[in-house]
């Protein structure tokens, strides 16, 4: 489905007013109907967005690695954010030059290279999406707003001071492959300026959010990753293990405990007799009450009968005794 997209240009060409163009008919020539515009302020705008993007990106692939991109290619950045806002602030012929420029066609150039570099969270294809400039978080290089007039921050600066010390002291050792753990003479006389920006980094850039590096110009955060790299895998230094012998004795006991531990209840333990506690129901109370009372009821009933037996038993002794004594007298 085609959507056209009309409005009215009216331009000079040839020194006569043009009538209402169409412009869906006329889009091979909108080009040389904008040029010949008294003003022409549009494709000047577009030349210097074509040429500040197109800088930018030999900029950015330049400075790739190391990466120093937010260092290097910010006044690029700055000026191609300048243009494509002057897209849509300036007009011409009573018509906005972003209109004109970017809604002719579905691929939209203009759109799509603009986001590539400093799109800040738009959504492309359900995923969330920046551009270049803000994946890497280089404004965070920057003091704050963020313009021609800003500079480098002092943790920027204070970071990259260090992080040159670094550098020229790795510079002056060769790289000993498979050497053992801190034989290099790098890890005697560069720890104290590697020491130095390791401090610098935990306390002035990770700060509170520590080990947290979505945040970091990337910028200082290659810095850093890559001088890590150096110092452990390419000089082969660390920290030494005999250091640590207290808490290396305290994991070994630690470990060994359970070890010992059931053993020694098996041998010593006794076995102890579960209880089982069997929870009483309501109804279990009335039976127990019901039983009760039948069986005192019963005892009541039998010594009832026995005590009727001794009294008759004694009335009949007594007959007897009296009968006896009358047949005496």
């Amino acid at each position: 489905m085609f959507v056209f997209v009309c409005f009215s240009v009216f331009v000079l060409v040839d020194g006569t007013t043009l009538s209402t163009i169409d412009v869906e008919r006329n889009l091979f020539n909108l080009d040389r109907i904008i040029k010949l515009s008294p003003q022409g302020k549009c494709q000047d705008i577009l030349d210097e967005f074509a040429q500040q993007t197109s800088q930018f990106i030999f900029c950015a692939n330049k400075n790739a690695k190391p990466i120093q991109m937010c260092r290097q290619c910010a006044s690029f950045f700055i000026d191609l954010s300048s243009n494509y806002q002057a897209l849509s602030n300036h007009s011409e012929s009573g018509h906005r030059c972003k209109d004109i420029l970017t809604s002719q066609d579905s691929v939209q150039i203009i759109e799509e290279t603009y986001h590539y570099i400093a799109a800040v969270q738009s959504k492309k294809d359900t995923i969330p999406f920046k551009g270049l400039w803000n994946k890497a978080n280089c404004y965070r290089c920057y003091t704050e707003p963020f313009s021609h007039n800003s500079s480098l921050s002092k943790e920027t600066v204070g970071f990259f001071e260090r992080h040159k010390d670094v550098e020229e002291c790795f510079q002056q050792f060769p790289y000993e492959k498979d050497s053992p753990r801190n034989s290099s003479s790098a890890c005697q006389a560069c720890q104290v300026s590697y020491q130095n920006l390791s401090f610098f980094y935990r306390d002035h850039i990770l700060g509170q959010d520590n080990w947290v590096t979505d945040n970091i110009c990337f910028d200082i955060l290659d810095a850093m990753n890559m001088t890590q790299r150096q110092w452990g895998e390419n000089f082969n230094c660390g920290r030494k293990l005999e250091h640590h012998w207290i808490t290396l004795v305290a994991i070994i006991i630690v470990a060994c405990l359970p070890l010992i531990f059931y053993p020694v209840v098996r041998i010593l333990g006794t076995s102890a007799e579960e209880r089982v506690i069997n929870q009483r129901h309501i109804t279990d109370f009335f039976d127990q009450n019901l039983r009760r009372l039948s069986f005192n009821r019963s005892r009541f009933s039998r010594s009832s009968r026995g005590d009727n037996g001794n009294n008759s038993g004694r009335r009949t002794d007594s007959t007897i005794s009296s009968n006896s004594s009358q047949g005496s007298d």
